[in-house]
């Protein structure tokens, strides 16, 4: 009799802690900055000559683009005109109907245009090609990859490939001001916003070399 007992007292116990671990809360799943972080800074354009891009050069602001870039002709696949829209962001920023997404959704490949100044003067670097996005969780990282294609100073152009630039991934995460910079090639990339407007999906950057030396990194990818 007391065998039975026991063995029912066991029984009992059994069920019950089936049941206790199938109504247990399941565990948190654990997130990463890039999942819930939307990139939306406030910009504000240089005032230099009316707010132009590149203060010192135009008056205009269609003429804003650099020079001797009538002469270039780009790849088929990458043009300047996949970064026309720079010109009117720097003026009036995103378009109103832009929607922010959170960082993880720009994983991928896009266009690029890598557009330099040097300090006020009419040297300019414009360069074109392919980029890679990716995000390593365990490091807390966002991951910018160039494959550059063409290259121009303004005066001439040339064709480019990964071997000629050497460029090492950008690589980088939120500081303690929640910035979101990127280190490689002795430069630093302040990831300034990225949205979507009518189907397009645009990423918007300022990089610095130097004091004297800074430019634009633009990515671009979708529908024309």
């Amino acid at each position: 009799m007391k065998k039975t007992t026991i063995l029912l007292i066991a029984l009992i116990a059994l069920i019950l802690a089936g049941c206790s671990s199938s109504s247990a809360a399941p565990s948190p799943v654990e997130t990463n900055d890039f999942d819930n972080t939307i990139i939306d800074t406030d910009y504000t354009a240089p005032t230099d000559q009316g707010g132009n891009a590149f203060p010192g050069e135009y008056d205009d602001p269609a003429d804003d683009v650099p020079q001797g870039i009538e002469d270039f002709t780009y790849s088929d696949e990458v043009t300047f005109e996949d970064f026309a829209f720079f010109t009117d962001y720097m003026y009036y920023g995103p378009p109103e109907d832009a929607y922010y997404a959170t960082l993880s959704h720009a994983v991928g490949s896009w266009k690029y245009n890598l557009l330099f100044r040097y300090d006020s003067s009419s040297l300019y670097y414009d360069e074109l090609g392919h980029a890679d996005v990716s995000i390593d969780y365990d490091k807390d990282t966002l991951i910018i990859v160039l494959h550059p294609e063409l290259g121009n100073d303004g005066y001439e152009s040339w064709p480019m490939t990964d071997a000629d630039a050497g460029y090492e991934p950008y690589e980088g995460g939120f500081d303690e001001n929640d910035n979101l910079l990127l280190y490689g090639n002795d430069a630093v990339i302040l990831v300034d916003r990225y949205y979507d407007s009518s189907g397009r999906e645009y990423f918007i950057s300022e990089i610095w070399i130097s004091e004297e030396e800074s430019g634009y990194l633009l990515l671009t990818r979708g529908q024309n």
